[in-house]
């Protein structure tokens, strides 16, 4: 995750013009931020910064983004992780998946989601709550198999009352996706305790509905 740009408001218009003069910035539509002219100029003046120098210079950056009122908790996020800020940077990026999810941006979600739970130290009720909402993400942009393991993963820390639902989940996406011995397995799991058993050959099944 990187972001190219900076905003206008942190930096100098006279230094802004004169770059632009030569053909190494611009800016955008609105006027709003400058970005690099070509990839090139970017590139070459990051390979001239130490690792001290970038993640400074990350820093510095996020604390703009962050004053804005409209800034973007994605790019937020990138900026913070660059500048070695961590566990900020994963709650920005549950914010930005959460964001992507009201804007039925599920596979956006989902892996925002997952990234958060990769850098963040969570509580574990936290990073369970995580792990359902990327389920339900990625379920929701039509990933059955995907959706079905992370409903599995999230079986790890569930308190005992949401196992069952979760299995149920797990059985359902797998059997969209057309994977019957997983799914019939988890929908076994799911309503042994209520002392319901789910034929497991086709011949039970007949034998059932007799």
């Amino acid at each position: 995750m990187h972001c190219p740009a900076a905003y206008c408001c942190a930096f100098p218009r006279a230094l802004f013009d004169a770059l632009q003069r030569q053909h190494l910035a611009r800016s955008t539509g609105d006027g709003a931020r400058i970005e690099c002219f070509h990839d090139k100029v970017r590139e070459t003046v990051l390979g001239m910064l130490d690792l001290d120098q970038l993640r400074a210079r990350h820093a510095v950056l996020a604390r703009v983004l962050a004053s804005s009122i409209d800034a973007d908790p994605e790019q937020l996020a990138g900026h913070l992780l660059c500048a070695g800020e961590v566990q900020c940077a994963a709650e920005h990026l549950v914010s930005a998946a959460e964001r992507a999810r009201s804007e039925l941006g599920f596979d956006r979600a989902a892996r925002l989601f997952a990234l958060a739970l990769e850098h963040g130290r969570f509580g574990e009720e936290v990073a369970h709550r995580l792990c359902v909402d990327r389920a339900e993400a990625l379920a929701e942009s039509g990933r059955g198999g995907a959706a079905a393991a992370a409903y599995q993963q999230a079986l790890d820390h569930a308190p005992p009352a949401e196992r069952a639902e979760l299995q149920l989940r797990a059985a359902e996406q797998y059997l969209f996706g057309g994977e019957l011995a997983a799914g019939l397995e988890h929908l076994s799991a799911a309503l042994a305790p209520l002392g319901i058993r789910v034929p497991a050959s086709t011949p039970e099944i007949l034998a059932s509905v007799i």
